[in-house]
């Protein structure tokens, strides 16, 4: 599994001209390795964890670069959620301050840039398998947002992996599976969703939003460590949880806070200007309404308490 590498590419969610220009620009380009299995999906925070593309992401048993348009440790953390294991990898693509490591999971070796720490305190997520120990590098779409750069890091990856050395005769499985030599696209019918994304690599176990959730999002699992149970029981458009969380363990990559949804930390100093990736970052949950503006500063539980009951169901 060491020398193989999968492409996974996730649509944008709401289709614009640019984007689908980019994106056309990106397929086209991975010609140059017809080696290299891709798997195109919809837009990676909208699968469903017993859906098609989340079961074709976990039949995969290489190393895998997602190019999503996502941030990179919100990207990494909706894979783990969906049973899709591995240590995150480091890419010159992504700000240092983006690269938080995944704990290790196992014993098996990675590529050397895998980013990893001590903590082995995530081993239960489900799908945990001889994968575990696999290197994910997720890239962002929205940045820097230059087809050739995209490319030029996918060449780089083939090359530390070695992943052209497949040669034809060693694709398994019908053709139907994901193999060298192979691009499949799964077209499943989804809707937008809103949900948390928990970080465990940040996680403390501290439960304040299990004790918060006025809407039984969160339970505890058996061995007592807090976990999304209901992920579409959250009331779109709500990022309380995220607030209250002390360790900022507490993602919705769709919010229009960076740090909500995913940026690094550093944002939460400096409100930045609109920018390609802020600008996907706040669409609109699925709901009639907008997401509520970031606000300065962490408010009270009662002043959160309060906006929540202002919300429309």
């Amino acid at each position: 599994m060491e020398n193989l590498l999968t492409v996974v590419f996730s649509r944008e969610r709401s289709a614009t001209p640019e984007g689908q220009a980019m994106e056309k620009a990106i397929l086209n380009g991975l010609d140059r390795w017809p080696e290299l299995p891709v798997l195109v999906l919809p837009h990676l925070y909208d699968l469903l964890p017993r859906g098609m593309s989340s079961e074709a992401l976990r039949e995969i048993r290489t190393n895998i670069v997602v190019l999503s348009w996502l941030y990179p440790r919100a990207a990494f953390w909706v894979l783990q959620a969906n049973g899709v294991q591995g240590q995150m990898g480091r890419t010159p693509l992504v700000p240092k301050e983006e690269l938080e490591p995944a704990p290790v999971q196992s014993g098996r070796s990675a590529p050397a840039d895998s980013a990893r720490t001590k903590d082995s305190s995530v081993d239960s997520l489900p799908g945990q398998g001889a994968e575990a120990g696999r290197t994910i590098w997720c890239l962002d779409l929205r940045s820097p947002g230059q087809p050739q750069l995209y490319l030029a890091e996918i060449e780089r990856l083939v090359q530390l992996t070695k992943a052209t050395a497949v040669p034809l005769a060693e694709a398994v499985g019908p053709p139907s599976k994901l193999g060298p030599y192979t691009m499949q696209e799964i077209n499943e019918l989804l809707r937008p969703r809103w949900y948390p994304v928990i970080d465990y690599g940040r996680c403390t176990n501290c439960q304040e939003c299990l004790n918060f959730c006025l809407f039984g999002v969160y339970d505890l699992d058996a061995r007592g460590r807090v976990w999304v149970k209901v992920p579409d029981a959250c009331r779109p458009g709500c990022p309380a949880c995220a607030r209250v969380c002390p360790a900022g363990a507490i993602m919705f990559p769709q919010y229009s806070d960076p740090v909500i949804a995913g940026g690094p930390r550093t944002s939460q100093k400096h409100s930045p200007s609109p920018s390609p990736r802020s600008q996907d970052v706040s669409s609109a949950p699925p709901s009639s309404s907008t997401s509520p503006p970031a606000e300065q500063g962490q408010p009270s539980l009662d002043r959160l308490v309060d906006q929540l009951d202002q919300m429309e169901p």
